[in-house]
């Protein structure tokens, strides 16, 4: 199916309300046809069959289309377009709650900060866009805690990847980044393989859908699932309690994996066994 000129705006507005490129074609086509099942609309949106199912697990679980049994299998349906408009309000309700909590916090705060709340893909976009600004005029690294599951960060840049990939190139800003040690070697390879990119992981912990981004004068904290919400902290000293924490945590956590360039592969680190060593289980 040829997605039209209006249809391609349809799904950059519900991008901005925190639905992936799949999600958003996908609920498109489920309106439009009022029903179906997910080897049908794999055929009539051109998309890979799990990326369908997987989208439509999430479009359940938001609550913007319902799923019933029918002969042949399940079959999806999509919840009226007003239900987005209650979890808009809903969201503004949250974040008036949210940045009122914030505000006052720092009125308290012997560490001022300017704090802003940004939400969607274009609030995200500016997001990363000032932490690239900000570390450009500072030592050129961006400080990354977290690591949200799946692939959330490339569903919500889209086409947009490339792009902002190509300006933290230009601009040779580093990342290094503190994460779960559950990733899984794609993963791994994904992050490793730009140059100036380091890793270390923590031990047996969970990866959150979250990001914590740290300059020298910024922290965001990036909220991915199920909405994307971005709280900003603007200032030199609210930044430095942040840096003096990920820093911390930065001395002691050793450095795992590299990414091999010659072999193309992400390579496990020869360390002291004992530094691998699960630790026992007390009963």
């Amino acid at each position: 199916m040829t997605i039209t000129e209006e249809s391609m705006k349809l799904i950059d507005e519900l991008q901005d309300l925190a639905l992936s490129p799949s999600e958003a074609e996908i609920y498109l086509a489920l309106l439009r046809e009022g029903m179906g099942q997910p080897g049908s609309i794999a055929k009539q949106t051109n998309r890979h069959r799990q990326t369908v199912y997987s989208a439509l697990d999430t479009l359940v679980e938001l609550g913007l289309a319902t799923v019933m049994m029918r002969e042949g299998g399940k079959t999806y349906s999509a919840s009226s377009p007003y239900e987005l408009v209650r979890r808009v309000e809903k969201r503004r309700l949250l974040l008036e709650g949210t940045k009122a909590a914030l505000v006052e916090l720092q009125s308290v705060s012997s560490n001022p900060a300017d704090v802003r709340v940004l939400y969607g893909k274009k609030g995200y976009l500016e997001n990363l866009e000032m932490l690239m600004q900000s570390a450009v005029h500072s030592d050129k690294i961006e400080r990354i805690v977290g690591g949200a599951d799946g692939d959330f960060f490339w569903n919500i840049l889209g086409s947009d990847f490339e792009r902002y990939q190509a300006r933290l190139n230009e601009h040779k800003i580093r990342k290094h980044m503190i994460g779960s040690d559950g990733y899984s070697k794609e993963g791994l390879a994904d992050f490793l393989l730009y140059d100036g990119y380091e890793l270390r992981l923590i031990p047996y912990a969970q990866a959150p859908s979250t990001f914590t981004r740290i300059t020298l004068d910024m922290v965001s904290i990036e909220i991915l699932n199920p909405e994307v919400v971005i709280i900003q902290m603007l200032g030199e000293q609210v930044a430095q309690l942040y840096l003096e924490s990920f820093n911390s945590l930065w001395s002691v956590l050793p450095e795992l994996y590299r990414y091999n360039r010659e072999k193309g592969v992400v390579e496990m680190l020869k360390l002291d066994a004992a530094m691998r060593k699960r630790p026992s289980k007390k009963h």
